[in-house]
């Protein structure tokens, strides 16, 4: 049912980023139009560091899409930052376990001392963002979240195994 949740949630944000780019008028006249983590943004308030993802919607997909408002538009610069990212993965993999949906809440969404496994394989830190953020829903079959002393008494270890379907 939580997966079902959070596949109905990104498909709501979707019309819901539709209409704040027809509501901000002012970024619309601008000859391109930069839409940052479903908002439209003037090209100077882009953080270049803040940058995950970047990239150009244009020709029949610009518009069939939710970047379809004004015929004028060649083009729409789409960009997802680190933090919308990490927030979408967090989201996903919430609706997949309850203890870490609880972990994040009492730690204000901080993850950096998880330690993320995929089929016993552990993502390196960097790999962490993308991996995660590009992985679909419908692929996981679980996440299992565990906290448990360090080694010699030192802190918590936290890990977050998850189960994806393979082969398809």
């Amino acid at each position: 049912m939580r997966q079902v949740l959070i596949v109905v949630s990104l498909f709501c944000l979707s019309f819901i980023c539709k209409g704040q780019v027809k509501d901000n008028q002012d970024y619309l006249k601008a000859s391109k139009l930069y839409i940052v983590d479903g908002i439209p943004v003037p090209k100077e308030k882009i953080k270049q560091d803040d940058i995950l993802i970047i990239q150009t919607v244009s020709g029949k997909k610009l518009s069939e899409g939710i970047y379809d408002i004004r015929p004028d538009l060649d083009s729409v610069i789409v960009i997802v930052t680190k933090q919308s990212a990490t927030k979408q993965y967090q989201i996903k993999l919430s609706a997949f376990s309850r203890e870490y949906e609880s972990y994040l809440k009492g730690h204000n969404n901080k993850d950096d001392d998880i330690q993320y496994i995929v089929h016993s394989d552990p993502l390196e830190k960097q790999e962490v963002l993308n991996f995660l953020y590009k992985l679909p829903p419908e692929k996981i079959i679980g996440v299992t979240f565990t906290e448990r002393p360090g080694p010699n008494g030192t802190g918590t270890q936290k890990t977050v195994i998850i189960e994806t379907k393979v082969g398809e």
